[in-house]
């Protein structure tokens, strides 16, 4: 599947771990975007969209369902 810089891509919701001691969450998939959260070594994320090389997840905390994107590079997928 290959697609051009910035083009929104629909992709199977897959289970990810984050592989980066901290992991910054950001508004849009820009360095430039606000961060809005932090995410810790470990933690399992669902990708839901992706574009470039920015992914567009959701996680789960404290009971509330959240939502952000993230560089590619610092998540690994989750066997099936």
């Amino acid at each position: 599947l290959q697609a051009k810089e910035g083009s929104l891509i629909n992709v199977e919701a897959k289970l990810s771990v984050v592989s980066c001691k901290r992991l910054l969450v950001r508004s849009g998939p820009s360095r430039e975007a606000d961060q809005i959260n932090v995410l810790n070594s470990g933690e399992i994320v669902t990708i839901i969209h992706q574009t470039g090389r920015w992914s567009q997840i959701t996680w789960e905390k404290n009971g509330l369902i959240m939502s952000g994107w993230v560089y590619n590079r610092y998540l690994n997928a989750l066997a099936n």
